[in-house]
C-alpha cells in the first residue's frame, strides 16, 4: 500500500485511498478471481485497478457509499475481463485454431464467461448498459443496491437488463457469425 500512498500527493485523498484499500481490496480480489480464475492475473487486476482508482480519487465522495463499491466493482472487473481477453487471444494465436467456433448461445451470465469475444461485445454497449449488466452479475449487489447506485426505479433495472442481455447477445451472435465465414 505504501507504493500507492507514494504516488498520492494530498493527506486528504491519501486517507480516502487507504479507506478504500482497506474496506475493498478483498471484494475487488474476489471479483477479479471469479473473472480471471487465477490468483496471480487476480492480483495484477487488482493493482492496476487500485492504480485507476488513484486517478479517479476526485470522483469519489464518500467510501462507504453503495456508489463507490460500484465504481469499485466495475474498474475491477473491467480490467479482469480485459486481461481475461487477451490470455484467451494468445491460447488462440498459440493454438493457431482459424475454426474456433462459439458454442450455442446462452443468455446466462455464467455462459458468458466462456466466450472469448465477451470484451469485445461489452465495449459495444452504452455505457449505461454495460454499468447494469456489471453492477448485476457482481457478487454483493441486490436489486435494490443496482437500483440506488444508478438512481433508477427496480422495474426499469429490470427492463433495461433484460435489454442490454439482449444487445449482448445480439453482438456475439454477429461475431458468431463472422467467425462462421
Amino acid at each position: 500500500m505504501l507504493l500507492y500512498l507514494a504516488i498520492i500527493n494530498s493527506e486528504e485523498e491519501r486517507n480516502k485511498f487507504e479507506d478504500i484499500y482497506i474496506k475493498y481490496k478483498k471484494l475487488m480480489f474476489y471479483v477479479a478471481n471469479q473473472i480471471l480464475k487465477d490468483e496471480a492475473l487476480s492480483e495484477d487486476a487488482v493493482h492496476n485497478a487500485f492504480l485507476k482508482i488513484i486517478d479517479n480519487l476526485d470522483k469519489i465522495n464518500d467510501v462507504n457509499s453503495p456508489k463507490t463499491k460500484g465504481f469499485v466493482v466495475i474498474i475491477v472487473k473491467r480490467i479482469s475481463i480485459n486481461i481475461y481477453n487477451k490470455r484467451k487471444r494468445e491460447e488462440i494465436n498459440n493454438l493457431d485454431d482459424k475454426s474456433y467456433k462459439f458454442n450455442s448461445l446462452d443468455l446466462s451470465i455464467e455462459r458468458l464467461g466462456d466466450y472469448s469475444h465477451l470484451g469485445e461485445a461489452l465495449k459495444k454497449l452504452s455505457e449505461a448498459d454495460l454499468q447494469i449488466i456489471l453492477l448485476k452479475y457482481s457478487p454483493g449487489f441486490s436489486t435494490k443496491e443496482i437500483s440506488k447506485i444508478l438512481n433508477i426505479k427496480e422495474v426499469n433495472l429490470y427492463k433495461r437488463n433484460k435489454r442490454a442481455l439482449e444487445k449482448l447477445k445480439k453482438s456475439l451472435n454477429e461475431m458468431e457469425a463472422l467467425l462462421n465465414e
